[in-house]
């Protein structure tokens, strides 16, 4: 994230400072997540064999917030051991508890699971790498889309957790046209002085420059005004 303009950093940000990145990609996974159909409300449900235990150490893992414990599941059933994703969800949804089981087979299952610290759920895919197997071949976690206010609210509240372990600050702002539906900040400008971040504290955009010209060039190329050309 950008820094503002004359702060002075409480710690050099590097390359494993990953705190700007997990509010971007949970606030993003939030507002972007899949669209994917919800069943009918019913009863909670647990897995059954041979998926069961998978999904037990699955959830007692992600529900811990362990990163080791996430981890080696992760590297045992799926071959990943650095699985960033899950582990940044772990941290932002503090948990998740079983909804309802969506899908079901003998090799696959997709799980609903309602997000302790943030509105709405998680759609959780198992499939087994053979009949019998004890891998996977997916194992996928991802959001499901929020409307807009419950949306703008969680993403205001990772917002506003990072900011309170000193993780973030900055100014977030989201507007449909000319309306603004969220405009807050987060922050000290100046730690020793308590100058608080505005709205108008001017900021180091930095490489994040990129994002917005990129933007723009598919916007001139969307108004026939640029085109693509292959060489």
């Amino acid at each position: 994230m950008s820094a503002p303009k004359g702060a002075v950093p409480r710690r050099r940000a590097s390359a494993k400072d990953g705190s700007w990145k997990r509010w971007l990609a949970a606030s993003l996974a939030v507002l972007l997540g899949a669209a994917v159909p919800v069943p009918a409300s019913g009863q909670a449900a647990r897995p059954g064999a041979p998926l069961d235990g998978i999904f037990r150490d699955w959830l007692d893992a992600f529900n811990s917030g362990d990163p080791g414990r996430i981890k080696s599941v992760y590297a045992r059933y799926a071959g990943d051991p650095e699985p960033i994703f899950a582990l940044e969800q772990a941290e932002d949804t503090c948990g998740v508890t079983v909804d309802r089981i969506a899908a079901r087979s003998a090799t696959a299952m997709t799980v609903l699971l309602r997000q302790r610290c943030l509105p709405g759920l998680q759609r959780l895919k198992l499939e087994l790498a053979d009949s019998g197997a004890s891998t996977l071949k997916v194992l996928d976690l991802w959001p499901l889309p929020l409307p807009d206010d419950q949306a703008i609210d969680a993403t205001a509240a990772i917002a506003r957790r990072l900011a309170a372990r000193d993780d973030f600050a900055g100014s977030l702002i989201i507007r449909r046209g000319d309306t603004r539906l969220l405009a807050q900040s987060w922050g000290l400008v100046d730690p020793p002085r308590a100058q608080p971040i505005t709205l108008d504290t001017p900021m180091f955009l930095a490489s994040a420059g990129k994002m917005f010209t990129a933007v723009a060039v598919l916007q001139l190329v969307d108004a026939g005004r640029w085109r693509w050309m292959r060489r």
